[in-house]
């Protein structure tokens, strides 16, 4: 028995190792130039999709160009589509990044026709977008990839929403791309999605027709308003047709003194205010113009004086205040080191604030800044200043507070301390002079009294900043 019960001990883990070694022998291997990729072979998909998010950092300068191309053959192959929508993105960026590489175009065709399929069954708008820049930017592949994309223009759909259907995103993602060309001559094939006025494609058409006339530097802006208030029910209009259009007028804002041949963007803030959907577009485009703002204080001038004639034109001196907050703290967490960068639009936002709690917060955020520079006599003077402008006895009590603290540390402070010298007005100035030549132009040709009266604020605005 002694013996039995002994036999059992060894006869069973022998087994055991034995079934494990078949197992292995039956795994595949994953070819020896892949395993850096696939280092479980080429069956363990969630293994795999781990691995493909390596892709977002496969440059060609770290990577071998053809050992990415054969893992990005490898998933088009093994992976479902669920999977598949998991990998895409990163997948369509290292293809981008690698299709291009000498020695391997032939490596590269064969992989995106591996590719091109799933992207057909079950593309996103994004990979789409990255199809559509690949299409203008590899021209090794822009052939093959513009046929896939001619051919998914023909692919049968049920009826439905524009949106919907696969010709649908195929458009969004070209206008979302920039390539709007292609767009409107895709949108030429499906007359009945895109004659009928008020329909979505048609929308969608003129939204196409009003991006490209502003690249060529025609900005129609009555009719990229109403082509952007047309997308403002549809989810796929929301995400990529209405921020090409607000792209449109972003790219003017700032840029007076480099492109004089255009309108500047007060100028086609001041003669859209009429129009329907107005108000909504230029909020958007304020929100938008905020961190540019921050990363480029060129852009300040223009920008204020939109804020400022957008509070004159719909009442809403809400926005302009927490405008310059936002900007300021922007500017505070990316620039965490740099604490004179958030001070200027703190500052706006003190002359912005309507309330004695908004003036406190605004007051308080830039005194804060100010001691981290430091510069204890400037944010003793504004505190000082600010404390007359307050009414509220717990509000003044707070200032006043305030006021004593800084006074202390204004006192503690060594004497050499100095605030850095303010910024030159210039681009402000530059800007108050076309604004002014607008207006005269627009009294001489008996414009519109809306029209007259807002660019009569944002030259008061204008002149203020200049002055200060």
């Amino acid at each position: 028995m002694r013996l039995l019960r002994m036999s059992w001990l060894v006869a069973v883990p022998t087994a055991l190792v034995a079934a494990w070694l078949l197992v292995q022998d039956r795994l595949p291997e994953p070819e020896p130039r892949l395993r850096r990729y696939l280092p479980h072979g080429a069956d363990d998909v969630p293994a795999m999709v781990r691995s493909a998010h390596v892709l977002w950092n496969a440059t060609p300068d770290h990577h071998d160009s053809e050992e990415v191309l054969r893992f990005i053959h490898v998933l088009a192959e093994r992976l479902n589509d669920d999977a598949w929508r998991a990998v895409s993105a990163p997948v369509h960026f290292a293809l981008n990044q690698h299709g291009q590489a000498v020695g391997v175009q032939e490596l590269a065709t064969k992989v995106l026709t591996a590719v091109l399929p799933r992207t057909v069954r079950a593309g996103s708008t994004e990979e789409l977008i990255a199809l559509v820049d690949l299409a203008n930017s590899n021209k090794p592949l822009s052939t093959r990839v513009n046929g896939y994309l001619d051919l998914a223009m023909n692919r049968p759909d049920a009826p439905g929403r524009f949106e919907d259907a696969w010709q649908g995103r195929v458009v969004a993602a070209c206008i979302r791309a920039g390539d709007h060309h292609r767009a409107i001559r895709y949108l030429s094939r499906l007359p009945e999605w895109s004659a009928a006025p008020g329909s979505q494609g048609w929308a969608w058409r003129e939204a196409a027709e009003a991006c490209r006339n502003a690249s060529g530097g025609s900005v129609e802006i009555a009719r990229v308003i109403r082509a952007w208030q047309a997308c403002n029910d549809s989810p796929l209009g929301r995400s990529c047709v209405q921020p090409s259009l607000e792209d449109c007028v972003l790219n003017l804002v700032g840029r007076t003194r480099a492109t004089q041949d255009l309108p500047s963007a007060v100028e086609l803030f001041v003669r859209s205010g009429g129009e329907p959907g107005a108000e909504k577009f230029w909020h958007r485009i304020l929100f938008r113009a905020c961190p540019a703002v921050v990363k480029d204080q060129s852009r300040a001038a223009e920008t204020a004086a939109i804020v400022r004639g957008f509070t004159a034109e719909w009442g809403r001196p809400d926005v302009e205040y927490e405008f310059w907050m936002r900007a300021g703290e922007l500017a505070w967490r990316w620039s965490s080191n740099l604490p004179d960068k958030a001070v200027p639009f703190y500052e706006r936002a003190i002359r912005a604030s309507q309330t004695d709690a908004e003036r406190v917060q605004a007051v308080r955020s830039t005194v804060f800044q100010l001691r981290r520079i430091p510069d204890a006599d400037r944010a003793l003077a504004l505190a000082s200043a600010a404390v007359k402008d307050v009414s509220d006895p717990v509000h003044r009590k707070e200032l006043d507070s305030l006021v004593q603290d800084l006074t202390k540390e204004r006192d503690k402070a060594a004497p050499e301390a100095k605030a850095p010298p303010r910024k030159d007005p210039g681009d402000a100035r530059d800007l108050s002079e076309r604004t002014k030549d607008l207006l005269t132009r627009l009294l001489a040709e008996k414009g519109p009294e809306r029209e007259v009266r807002i660019l009569k604020e944002i030259l008061r605005h204008l002149e203020r900043e200049i002055l200060k």
